[in-house]
């Protein structure tokens, strides 16, 4: 299997050690592109408000959608969890 990570995998803008992290988990450690941000974003200092509420929720659609299926991405069927 020959899998090699795409920035445009990431459809919203991320800081630059997320996206690094992002593709060092996905091609080094074999992770999912779920799982990869996951702990991209978990580990990075200063999420934004945004990205720590995505993260909360573990609800990343807006950031990757590849990873979702296109049924889910229906934001007004599906929305955002609020807290």
């Amino acid at each position: 299997m020959n899998r090699k990570f795409d920035p445009s995998m990431i459809a919203k803008r991320v800081p630059k050690a997320v996206l690094k992290r992002t593709q060092e988990n996905y091609d080094e450690h074999m992770m999912s592109l779920h799982d990869s941000f996951n702990e991209a974003v978990a580990h990075y200092r200063k999420p934004s408000q945004e990205l720590t509420l995505a993260f909360l929720s573990g609800d990343f659609r807006e950031y990757i959608p590849s990873a979702y299926l296109p049924e889910y991405l229906d934001f007004e069927k599906y929305p955002h969890y609020t807290f």
